[in-house]
């Protein structure tokens, strides 16, 4: 049962097929394969139908009866159209056919005799990769037997940039003749190949070589020149298709037809600048300045007018094209020949260099409208026959007057180049001497200038420096009244027990002496007891102040730079209690908080002693002064008692060692107002100060700094508006 509805199915298939392919156009009968040339199909024996969407697959186009016989008409809104015709072989041997394609991209399904389809791809714009049989000439091949049928489905694609068809039809030739001209082709591709490879390097070497002559003398003729040369070496670069963009034709084609605009651009206005028509002849300049701009206009018409109208214009864009083409290339020859009077070697080697080139193309182009005259208006028969070759003939002149032009002009713009060079060098040493003399009679008169400056300057720094000592002076003298007022109150104590005991043993020493004239001698032993201890609490507290006088002394007296080694905690103990002993001498209302956190593994290391304490003292004081301006604050903020006071603001210095692995760190830090931050990066500038005038020198912070770095340390501030201050001293551990 299955069988025979397979064999139903096939029969309905092939009934279907034959009615669907009914309609086929006769096919073209081969009878000799001795064409020397490509052979147009007659329009009877191929068929045509649109594709719209060119989504048509082949089984859907068998099944069409869409076909129609040929009336060559297209549809350039519509891009893909469908060929049919067939081919029967009526000689005794094969036949080797060649389908040459012109359309962007041409899918061809291949059907001999009874055999299965064949589908071969190729096209202009088809990637080499995807080409197939004769690649560089995108040519399909095929056999035909003798005596069979061949069937061919053509499916082309145009897209009306690069590919635009007048018409649609079938060619075909004959391997035998094509594999000859394919030969030749190869042998010439190859001598064209290396002739461009020497066009690409020698536009490339030239365009560098001018590009440094502009960049040297910023002469614009310079640029314009390596400009062309460079859209030159791209416009060779496409000829050699098999080499560059194999992947993407459609580019090289975009390459090769907008370097066209560039080059001649850039030949237009080189040929301006070099012969300078803008001061001979300003009208004609300014026609060759527009003919720049309308020639890079009509060139992008005629690449894209079929894609926008839609239109079949080939014939008037023939004629466009070949009319602009005469227009440039001889508008730029009447230039040369305005100035061939002219008696300058360059302007007239210019001209030589030149003229061949665009001679060639006033001939060429003349020619070829005339062909194109001749075939749209009267018919291909009524083309004069000597045209094709004598363009042929010529087409050497074009090859050798490219490198001709090119050396020639590169020899005449060097020869510009040095002239130009020497009157820059000249006009250099001008300006030098110039500038020479400005600058040496600008010298005399800074000299005098500085002079008088000097003179100015040494007189003020003379007041500086009296000025600086003196402030100096004041600030030592400051931080000596605080440092007397602190060691006075630090002396004070032990005097006291001196004095105390002193008038205790005076009234033992009384009492004692009744008791001997009553002869109490245990009591005369009781109190002999009492005044030795005391004299030894006397004795005690008077080596005491002593020890206090002979630090003060060490501390104060005039640094000699000798480093010593020293107890950091000690120095900073010492110097706190100082600084507050002598704030409270001033102001006996004043209290606060001082709170020590010293390392102990720190030891000993060696500074100058003395300068460390100035410094500490420094940044006590200010701590101290800190905190006392932010209590007076609070107190006038309207508490009426110390202990209410007291429990909203709590005065507090504090001071912190660290030992690390190299360094040793002393924090002096405080709860006061803090630093605002617009003057932070200021504080340690000398003069500069933030106490009410008279308050303070503002040398405290930029000496203690001086001092610090000295010592190869550094100090820095981290500083909260409201909150407080921390100074950070970092000295290394030596």
């Amino acid at each position: 049962m299955k069988k025979i509805l397979l064999v139903l199915s096939l029969c309905i298939m092939a009934v279907y097929m034959a009615s669907a392919q009914a309609g086929l156009p006769p096919a073209y009968q081969i009878l000799t394969d001795t064409a020397t040339h490509p052979i147009a199909l007659p329009d009877s024996n191929w068929q045509m139908m649109a594709d719209p969407s060119g989504k048509m697959a082949l089984e859907q186009i068998l099944q069409s009866g869409n076909f129609q016989d040929t009336d060559r008409k297209i549809n350039y809104h519509i891009n893909t159209y469908w060929v049919r015709c067939r081919f029967i072989n009526k000689m005794q041997k094969e036949i080797n056919l060649a389908l040459p394609e012109y359309a962007a991209s041409v899918d061809l399904y291949l059907k001999p005799g009874n055999a299965k389809w064949q589908h071969q791809h190729t096209g202009t714009l088809v990637p080499w990769s995807m080409r197939d049989r004769l690649k560089r000439i995108t040519t399909v091949t095929c056999i035909i037997p003798p005596g069979e049928e061949l069937l061919i489905y053509k499916k082309a694609y145009w897209n009306y940039t690069v590919s635009t068809p007048s018409q649609i039809g079938v060619d075909f030739g004959f391997t035998k003749n094509i594999v000859y001209k394919n030969y030749v082709k190869d042998r010439t591709h190859y001598t064209n190949s290396l002739k461009n490879v020497f066009l690409i390097g020698f536009f490339l070497l030239a365009f560098v070589i001018n590009l440094y002559f502009f960049i040297t003398v910023r002469e614009k003729e310079f640029l314009y020149f390596s400009l062309f040369l460079f859209f030159g070496g791209l416009l060779s670069a496409s000829d050699l298709s098999d080499v560059f963009l194999l992947v993407h034709p459609l580019l090289l084609d975009y390459l090769a037809s907008f370097s066209v605009i560039f080059i001649y651009f850039f030949t237009i206005h080189f040929v301006r600048y070099f012969l300078k028509t803008f001061l001979r002849f300003p009208r004609w300049d300014k026609y060759l300045i527009l003919l720049s701009i309308l020639q890079g206009i009509i060139h992008i018409y005629l690449q894209f007018a079929t894609s926008v109208f839609h239109e079949n214009l080939s014939s008037l864009n023939t004629f466009v094209h070949l009319g602009y083409e005469i227009v440039v290339n001889g508008s730029i020859f009447i230039t040369l020949l305005l100035y061939i009077r002219k008696r300058e070697l360059a302007t007239r080697l210019m001209i030589i260099a030149m003229a061949p080139t665009s001679g060639y193309f006033i001939f060429v182009y003349t020619l070829l409208a005339i062909y194109n005259i001749c075939f749209f208006w009267f018919g291909a028969s009524a083309v004069p026959s000597f045209i094709s070759p004598a363009i042929d003939s010529v087409r050497i002149v074009f090859d050798i007057s490219q490198p001709w032009a090119i050396t020639i002009l590169a020899g005449v713009l060097f020869m510009r180049f040095s002239s130009l060079r020497k009157k820059v060098a000249m006009q250099e040493v001008e300006k030098e001497k110039e500038r020479n003399a400005l600058i040496a009679q600008q010298k005399i008169e800074l000299e005098k200038q500085v002079t008088e400056r000097t003179s100015e300057l040494q007189q003020s720094l003379e007041n500086l420096k009296s000025t600086q000592k003196q402030l100096i002076q004041s600030e030592k003298m400051a931080s000596l009244g605080e440092l007397t007022a602190g060691i006075a109150h630090e002396i004070q104590n032990p005097l006291n027990f001196v004095n105390n005991f002193s008038d205790i043993n005076k009234e033992l020493i009384a009492e004692m002496r009744e008791e001997i004239s009553k002869g109490n001698y245990n009591e005369v032993n009781e109190i002999a007891k009492d005044v030795e201890e005391n004299a030894e609490k006397i004795n005690h507290h008077g080596k005491r102040a002593g020890d206090i006088v002979k630090g003060m002394l060490q501390h104060s007296r005039t640094s000699i730079g000798q480093k010593e080694l020293t107890d950091i905690n000690a120095l900073a103990d010492e110097y706190l209690r100082l600084s507050y002993h002598g704030l409270r001498a001033k102001d006996k209302s004043f209290n606060a908080e001082m709170k020590t956190n010293f390392d102990e593994s720190i030891g000993k290391i060696s500074i100058i002693p003395q300068d460390i304490g100035r410094v500490l003292l420094n940044l006590y004081n200010n701590a101290f002064y800190a905190v006392q301006q932010k209590q007076k604050e609070v107190a006038e903020q309207g508490l009426p008692t110390f202990e209410r006071l007291a429990t909203l603001y709590d005065p507090t210095v504090s001071v912190t060692t660290m030992k690390s692995e190299n360094q040793v760190t002393i924090t002096v830090s405080d709860n006061g107002n803090g630093i605002p931050q617009n003057i932070v990066d200021k504080i340690f500038q000398p003069f500069f100060t933030t106490k009410p005038t008279g308050s303070g020198t503002g040398l405290g912070l930029s000496l203690s700094y001086d001092i610090v770095k000295a010592h190869g340390g550094e100090i820095k501030v981290e500083s909260k508006e409201g909150e407080g201050s921390e100074f950070i001293i970092q000295l290394p551990f030596v």
